[in-house]
């Protein structure tokens, strides 16, 4: 018995070696050297993190609908294949040109930094390396003290919706560009202001 049972198990993996001929690449073989295959399995994890670093224009109502140089940061976290949350601070240098009454009128510019941090919501659709995504944020902002000027400061809310795409050139490395339109409400105010950003950048995913 002890004879057959080895003559069984020998010829079962002569059988089973057999079935692959040399060089013959199996599935998962080739899914694992596949660039985008590895790119959408990545993109499938529930945990997956995106940081990106976006630079653009900052679109103030309250400076006459003045374009701004504008900086931001975003984090993102991947909860499924289509939805992810987001953490962004952005930063601008806002500028208003004021009067000087004297023996002359003279006109000079006061400049303010603008911080803004927010949560956002983002609905994505993975397209092999290309997603777009709609989003939803709130978050609060602040105008900081001016040296020219000392009534330009406050604080403020902020809620937005956001329209954008993401093209990855491999699995880690790719680009983001992003429109996005808020209502800002300063304190004190009954009214939102229409402000908007218009950004571009690199992101990294992980």
């Amino acid at each position: 018995m002890n004879a057959i049972a080895r003559s069984a198990i020998i010829l079962a993996a002569v059988v089973g070696s057999a079935t692959h001929a040399p060089g013959q690449v199996t599935r998962s073989s080739a899914a694992s050297n596949d660039p985008v295959v590895e790119l959408r399995s990545t993109d499938e994890r529930t945990v997956s993190y995106t940081v990106s670093l976006l630079a653009g224009q900052f679109i103030y109502n309250r400076g006459g609908d003045q374009p701004y140089p504008y900086a931001s940061l975003r984090v993102s976290r991947g909860i499924t294949r289509f939805l992810e949350a987001e953490l962004g601070v952005g930063y601008s240098r806002l500028a208003t040109e004021l009067y000087r009454f004297g023996a002359t009128i003279e006109t000079y510019q006061a400049y303010a930094p603008f911080m803004l941090a927010d949560v956002a919501l983002n609905a994505k659709l993975p397209l092999g390396r290309f997603i777009p995504y709609l989003g939803v944020s709130g978050g609060l902002f602040r105008v900081g003290e001016s040296r020219e000027y000392d009534g330009f400061s406050g604080n403020g809310s902020s809620i937005g919706g956001a329209a954008g795409a993401k093209f990855m050139f491999g699995q880690r490395i790719g680009m983001r560009g992003e429109f996005r339109i808020r209502g800002d409400k300063h304190d004190g105010s009954t009214n939102r202001s229409i402000d908007a950003e218009q950004v571009i950048g690199v992101l990294y995913h992980f």
